[in-house]
């Protein structure tokens, strides 16, 4: 993925799609509460527990989640 791209991703369901230790920051202001803590299909599990670990993922070394 390009710097500057934007893309589309429906991130309960899929996860964030970018490379690992892609972002120095992630910003996600009035995001977090609309992710369900639980999806009552055995194949979507916990969606919340999901995102945080793309984030993490996502994240470099020094790069800060707000």
């Amino acid at each position: 993925m390009e710097i500057g791209s934007v893309v589309k991703a429906d991130v309960v369901l899929n996860p964030i799609p970018v490379d690992n230790s892609f972002f120095n920051g992630i910003f996600a202001s009035n995001l977090i509460k609309h992710i369900p803590r639980v999806v009552y299909a055995p194949e979507l599990g916990f969606p919340f527990v999901e995102l945080m670990n793309g984030v993490q993922r996502c994240l470099n070394t020094v790069g800060r989640f707000v």
